[in-house]
């Protein structure tokens, strides 16, 4: 009723909004897709054995599966994280298996606001996010330098940066070391065989553990022409409440541990 009472040009433009918001639904392959569901959302946690989800967009539909990916992540935090019980003060379960939110190139598929809050504490859920992004640039475009993404990660690992600001931002959060630095001072005539006197300090200053210069230069991965990984790069790990750690990239296909994970039949 509202709607039949605007007027014809701003009832136009509202049924042109909705219209284009629920264009992506005309697709028949989405439509057909989007009509039934054959799991529950609650069995990602609750199912008498751990279940595996993929999500996998083409990078050439992403701009236009967008919308969908965001309904369909909202409706999985939404329902698995709305609830704690406890007994005698202390927590208890609602969940069979923890579960694990592998999010590769996590801002190409726009904006999603629930999840920024919800981080803080979706681990008293069960759920763990494994976020994976190219620099903060990205993260920094969609929600601004004042998100809480990067503060809400209990671990964050980085690999050698191609932009000087990421760089700048690992180099502080490096923290800083103590070096000694040695101060000669000498007296006497200039161009005298001999000096009168030798004088030599030393002076404990500060400085970076890593500048930012010295981030952009950490060994990359070795690569062939051909694209296959010889070696694996160095990497920045940082754990909360502990010192930066400085490792080496494990490449899964050369660890007989990983490549039995990678086997494991689905």
């Amino acid at each position: 009723m509202g709607l039949i009472n605007l007027a014809q040009r701003t009832r136009g433009d509202i049924v042109a909004t909705v219209n284009n918001i629920l264009s992506l639904y005309i697709d028949p392959v989405i439509e057909l897709n989007t009509k039934t569901s054959d799991f529950r959302l609650s069995e990602l946690m609750n199912s008498d054995k751990p279940v595996t989800l993929y999500i996998v967009i083409d990078p050439e539909n992403i701009d236009r599966m967008q919308p969908l990916f965001r309904i369909i992540m909202l409706q999985i935090l939404k329902k698995l994280i709305k609830r704690l019980e406890f007994q005698n003060g202390k927590q208890i379960k609602a969940y069979k298996h923890r579960m694990l939110l592998m999010l590769d190139e996590f801002t190409a598929v726009g904006k999603i606001d629930y999840f920024e809050k919800s981080l803080a504490y979706m681990a008293g859920y069960g759920v763990t996010a494994y976020i994976i992004i190219q620099d903060t640039e990205q993260l920094y475009r969609l929600y601004s330098k004042e998100e809480t993404i990067i503060s809400n990660c209990h671990i964050k690992i980085a690999f050698t940066p191609n932009k000087e600001d990421t760089a700048s931002l690992l180099s502080k959060m490096t923290g800083t070391t103590t070096v000694v630095k040695s101060n000669i001072t000498t007296s006497g005539k200039r161009l005298s065989p001999i000096l009168g006197s030798v004088s030599q300090s030393y002076q404990e200053v500060s400085r970076p553990l890593m500048t930012t210069d010295e981030i952009l230069r950490l060994p990359k991965a070795k690569v062939t022409d051909r694209g296959e990984i010889l070696d694996g790069g160095d990497m920045l790990i940082f754990i909360a409440g502990h010192a930066p750690i400085r490792g080496k990239q494990i490449l899964f296909f050369k660890d007989q541990v990983f490549i039995d994970r990678s086997e494991v039949s689905l």
